[in-house]
């Protein structure tokens, strides 16, 4: 057979694409001038966009620091009036004569003296007052500028009196004076009243002090800012004490507050009123000025906070960014238009130098090359220059050798960057491995809370525990206790798993060691309220964002009356006879819920064949089988039927069994914990 070679056809010429002919007809110094031209609108307007990016960051920036110096340097104006009158007031405490006083009130000489010193130091005092009360008669001895002078008792101080607790609680305190705050609802001012022991060594003597108002503070801090500059007390549960508006403030220590008389009700956003709440907090803690920025009653402005150790208050400054940094701005505005004229000014000459240094240097030598074209081999390049044009030739010798240095740089680079790498993926290993040695050690100490011993001591061979959890350590936690009676067995599923399920089973095993000692332990509806009790109070109110909650079941175990009592929180106990399947349903609610749950005790009679059963809903919801669902109630109940007819110390491997054949490749969604027990003593197989 012969074959024929059939050349390749060739393929159809592609037109090639040119430019448009205003630019075709364009030389090279026309397209610069358009290109530059270009070049200027387009960096006028990114340095414009930057500008007004960058203005926007410099007068919050500018806010911010204007609003931390303001909190501050008013914090330390209110603290130090407050300092005084605190350190004349305990000096008057400590002196020898205040004491004599107060040992023998009924003494002439001693009421004289005293006095006579006290009236000395009431021309200190800012308020110009003072009060003594001793401890041995309780007398309340006042003096001011408008009352007349008088070394006679007031009235006399009740203990059991809710309106002279104040006495009683400095006397005996542990501190050597207090500083208490008198928001006044009728008068609506605020007082504070400085508090001073008076001690001869370890005996209380009495206590004396003076008032101060902050009205003169408050009228200067509120009503004295400039524009766009606000001030506002709060105190430590962020109730608005002083405002600019009068209708802002929450007079008054007790009684219900509006949203209006706190500070977070005039934010708009949740995540300002979080921040605020944190920085709140964090100020209290280390006493610094803390900042924020949020939309304050329709308009962002930032926020600094400044704590008050004295008062237990915050003093707050707000500051409005377009206001306070106006003048700023005009500023700012001024240099980046300079900037601008430079940067066009900069083109233009960056423009004519190329003209001259390339484009008829560049012009020349082209004429040159088309005559050299032509056929004249006699031209030569009228470019006498040391520059790049006339060292054209040197730079192509020059590059063989520029390229094979760029290439060992480059592998040295490569190199370099090689062993930076497994310097990382040794670093990356061995924090693996410690992260994975502190979760193996955490399922170490969870095995220690596990009930294991007591369980196996007092129910060898008669329970069932199927424990799986999803990573090393578990959400879940079985619970086991003997009793006077008979025994306690419970199933606590908490919210989420892994480490932070772990933790929450920690929490979970306190609670119920704790319910042990307040509630009695043939209650199981009484345990789980104590249990839920004591996990709300490990919480605080503001923690909705984050799951708490534990469902929980527990049953009591009477062999005396030859019961079981069952109380459950959002879990249920499955009563398997041997023939059928019967479910005490718990509470709708669990533990730590929104709603506190309401278990009740629910009571059956005990039998030979009788076997308990609780499982924590990562069973319940593990998805297996063909198709796709989950393993539910009515597979569970059927499984704990066919388990009726085996030994106990089989039934664990035979659930554990029905489980893996359903499940097969599909992986484990969460925790699996299934905790059984015979309540009889005698077993049927």
């Amino acid at each position: 057979m012969a074959y024929r070679y059939n050349p390749p056809t060739a393929a159809p010429e592609q037109p090639i694409k040119r430019m448009p002919n205003i630019l075709r007809h364009l030389g090279i110094r026309a397209r610069v001038v358009l290109m530059t031209a270009l070049l200027a609108v387009l960096t006028l307007a990114i340095a414009a966009a930057v500008g007004l990016f960058a203005m926007d960051r410099v007068q919050t920036r500018l806010a911010e620091s204007f609003a931390r110096e303001h909190a501050a340097l008013n914090r330390e104006k209110l603290l130090a009036p407050i300092g005084r009158e605190l350190a004349l007031a305990r000096k008057l405490a400590d002196a020898e004569l205040t004491r004599t006083f107060m040992r023998d009130e009924d003494d002439p000489d001693n009421r004289r003296i005293f006095f006579a010193e006290a009236e000395s130091y009431r021309q200190l005092f800012t308020d110009q007052s003072y009060f003594v009360v001793p401890a041995a008669s309780g007398y309340y001895y006042y003096n001011d500028n408008k009352l007349p002078f008088s070394d006679a008792a007031r009235y006399g101080l009740q203990a059991g009196k809710a309106d002279d607790r104040w006495f009683y609680t400095t006397l005996h305190g542990k501190k050597a004076y207090r500083v208490n705050i008198d928001v006044n609802q009728t008068l609506q001012r605020s007082m504070l009243w400085f508090n001073v022991q008076v001690r001869d060594g370890g005996q209380g003597l009495g206590v004396i002090g003076t008032g101060l108002s902050l009205q003169p503070f408050v009228e200067q801090y509120v009503h004295g800012s400039r524009p766009g500059v606000g001030g506002l007390l709060l105190d430590r549960a962020g109730v608005i004490r002083a405002h600019q508006d009068r209708a802002n403030i929450a007079f008054g220590t007790a009684g219900p507050t509006s949203d209006a008389q706190r500070l977070a009700g005039h934010l708009a956003e949740p995540a300002a009123r979080d921040a605020l709440a944190a920085a709140l907090a964090s100020a209290a803690a280390d006493g610094r000025v803390k900042t924020l920025v949020g939309r304050l009653d329709g308009r962002e402005q930032v926020i600094a906070v400044a704590y008050l150790p004295l008062l237990d208050w915050f003093n707050v400054t707000t500051v409005d960014p377009q206001q306070v940094a106006a003048g700023d701005a005009s500023l700012l505005w001024g240099a980046f238009a300079a900037v601008g004229v430079l940067l066009l000014l900069s083109l233009l000459l960056l423009t004519a130098s190329l003209d001259h240094q390339l484009l008829r240097p560049l012009t020349r030598l082209t004429a040159a090359v088309r005559r050299m074209a032509a056929g004249d081999y006699t031209t030569r390049v009228p470019v006498h220059r040391s520059d790049e044009v006339g060292q054209l030739a040197d730079a192509c010798r020059q590059l063989s050798a520029t390229i094979e240095a760029h290439t060992h740089e480059l592998e040295d680079k490569v190199a370099e960057r090689t062993q930076a790498l497994g310097d990382a993926h040794r670093t990356l290993s061995e924090t693996h491995r410690k992260v994975s040695d502190s979760i193996r050690y955490a399922s170490l100490i969870q095995q220690g809370i596990l009930p294991d011993a007591a369980l196996g001591a007092a129910l060898p061979a008669r329970h069932l525990l199927l424990w799986r959890p999803r990573d090393v350590v578990s959400g879940d936690l079985y619970l086991f206790a003997p009793t006077r009676h008979g025994f306690l067995f419970g199933l606590v599923d908490c919210a989420g798993h892994g480490v932070s399920g772990a933790l929450m089973t920690m929490l979970a095993h306190a609670a119920f060691k704790t319910a042990l000692l307040e509630a009695p332990d043939d209650d199981p509806a009484a345990l789980l309220c104590a249990m839920d009790a004591a996990v709300r109070g490990r919480f605080a109110a503001d923690n909705a964002q984050v799951s708490t909650t534990m469902d929980a079941g527990l049953c009591h175990v009477c062999h005396e009356s030859g019961s079981a009592t069952f109380a459950g929180a959002h879990m249920d106990l499955y009563c398997a006879d041997g023939d059928a399947v019967h479910v005490l349903g718990g509470d709708r609610r669990a533990l730590g819920d929104k709603r506190p749950p309401a278990p009740v005790n629910q009571r059956l009679a005990l039998s030979p064949s009788l076997a308990l059963y609780m499982t924590s809903d990562g069973l319940l919801d593990q998805r297996g089988g063909e198709p796709l669902r989950a393993f539910g109630r009515a597979r569970f109940e059927a499984a704990l039927s066919s388990l009726a007819r085996l030994p106990w110390p089989e039934r664990g491997v035979a659930l554990a069994a029905t489980l893996d054949a359903y499940q097969t490749h599909n992986a484990q969604l969460d925790d699996i914990a299934v905790f059984g027990v015979a309540p009889c003593a005698l077993e049927t197989a």
